[in-house]
């Protein structure tokens, strides 16, 4: 699985199973998560609520922004909902949807 140009973290396609390219991903979301709600690294966990952790709507954006720059994906209308965005392994899950 390859993630467009801008993604250092994913190598490409020489990955040898798609569980690395998740875990990968999850990685690359629970950081940029941190860095928008600035806390440390490793200090967020999957299933923190992400707006009591500090989450505004204005950070949700600040966040799409930096995951559809990183990754060169686009979040559809549809998928900005609280739903996405309630915790990183939710959030994972929909950046994984749309990586291609």
């Amino acid at each position: 699985m390859h993630v467009g140009h801008g993604s250092s973290a994913l190598v490409g396609s020489d990955r040898s199973t798609e569980d690395n390219t998740v875990d990968e991903l999850h990685e690359i979301v629970t950081s940029l998560i941190e860095k928008t709600l600035g806390m440390g690294v490793g200090e967020l966990d999957p299933d923190t609520e992400l707006n009591a952790a500090g989450l505004t709507s204005l950070r949700m954006v600040e966040l799409m922004t930096e995951l559809e720059e990183r990754l060169s994906i686009e979040f559809p209308d549809e998928m900005i909902e609280p739903g996405t965005f309630r915790s990183a392994r939710s959030l994972t899950g929909a950046v994984r949807r749309l990586v291609p």
